[in-house]
């Protein structure tokens, strides 16, 4: 009966040892992971990276937007006429950020001048035979107005970490930027292939 008893024991005190060295690799695990990830990114840092561009953008900064940017020509942003007008007017609001692969994905929502039916409102208030430079002035005169069309765009606005997080410029983010001037010139174009073969 004692060599029943003191295997029963060991087994019991093997058993518990084997408990107790697979809950430590657990905790382990869990914790190196969570501290894993949360080195990877910092979240309050690609928010304020996100909101400084966009606030540099709105203040027409462009020593800073450059700064902020992960690669930008060396041309800069011109904020003369209507790209100056219409950065005047951005309000913006960060929704979340997350992480894919090795980029920060900060979702955002940019409210801007609507720029298609701004024009489409001036177009149609002008006579037929105005000027180039009239629709000019009157699109100018639109986008200041207090109760311009406006409209929102989701953006996912891109970080890459480059000795800090930098800002990748999509055609998604700089046609909020410009008030949906890409998408409604993209839209110009292809109506005006469509007539063409027609």
């Amino acid at each position: 009966m004692n060599e029943k008893k003191r295997k029963s024991k060991l087994k019991t005190i093997g058993l518990l040892c084997f408990l107790v060295v697979l809950l430590a690799c657990i905790i382990g695990g869990i914790i190196y992971f969570t501290q894993r990830n949360d080195d990877k990114i910092d979240y309050t840092q690609a928010k304020t990276v996100v909101s400084d561009f966009l606030e540099s953008y709105k203040s027409k900064q462009p020593n800073t937007i450059k700064y902020l940017q992960y690669s930008v020509n060396d041309s800069g942003m011109n904020f003369e006429g209507f790209q100056g007008l219409l950065a005047e007017q951005i309000e913006f609001t960060i929704k979340d950020v997350k992480q894919k692969e090795n980029q920060i994905i900060v979702a955002t929502e940019i409210t801007n001048v609507d720029l298609k039916k701004v024009f489409n409102d001036v177009v149609n208030q002008l006579s037929t035979n105005a000027t180039q430079e009239e629709t000019l002035e009157a699109l100018e005169l639109k986008i200041t107005e207090n109760n311009c069309a406006q409209k929102t765009f989701e953006c996912e606005i891109i970080l890459v970490d480059n000795e800090g997080y930098k800002l990748i410029m999509t055609d998604t983010l700089s046609n909020a930027l410009l008030g949906g001037y890409n998408e409604y010139l993209a839209e110009l174009t292809a109506s005006q292939e469509v007539s063409d073969n027609e």
